[in-house]
């Protein structure tokens, strides 16, 4: 993916953030533009459509790099800001339900802040998964569990 596309989803995923005047319209478009720019140009397992979080752990201690999908880095963000331990997560492309998952000492606090937990898979897939509250596109199929062919 070259950059000029990440600028642009990173340009998009922060307007839709930062304007509280847009209409849902408004932000279901933009989100689309997201969407066939950057998520539907890289496959699930691709790790095209990333930015690396830089993490400060305070003096002394080495930054942290964080690999996330361009439109979920401000909740990322965000939630490692208030000491929440993300672990994982994934838009979902347009092709699975987009997850963020959490250490199982982050659980409480996700539900305290109003986070709705996803269903664990019975193959143990999506232990401690939480849906964003990022704006997405609905996806294709209503599951974060990955296929075998699509890893």
């Amino acid at each position: 993916m070259d950059n000029e596309k990440l600028f642009l989803a990173e340009a998009v995923t922060d307007f839709i953030r930062e304007s509280n005047w847009l209409n849902g319209r408004d932000i279901r478009t933009l989100a689309q533009l997201r969407d066939s720019v950057v998520c539907k140009n890289s496959q699930i397992g691709e790790f095209k459509c990333y930015v690396e979080l830089i993490e400060s752990r305070g003096p002394g201690y080495d930054p942290k790099i964080i690999c996330v999908d361009t439109c979920l880095q401000h909740e990322i963000f965000e939630l490692r800001r208030i000491g929440i331990n993300t672990i994982g997560c994934c838009c979902g492309h347009g092709r699975k339900e987009a997850y963020i998952q959490v250490s199982p000492q982050s659980v409480k606090k996700m539900h305290e802040l109003g986070y709705e937990q996803l269903p664990e898979h019975d193959d143990g897939q999506g232990k401690w998964c939480f849906k964003p509250k990022t704006y997405l596109l609905e996806p294709v199929r209503k599951t974060y569990k990955f296929d075998k062919a699509e890893t």
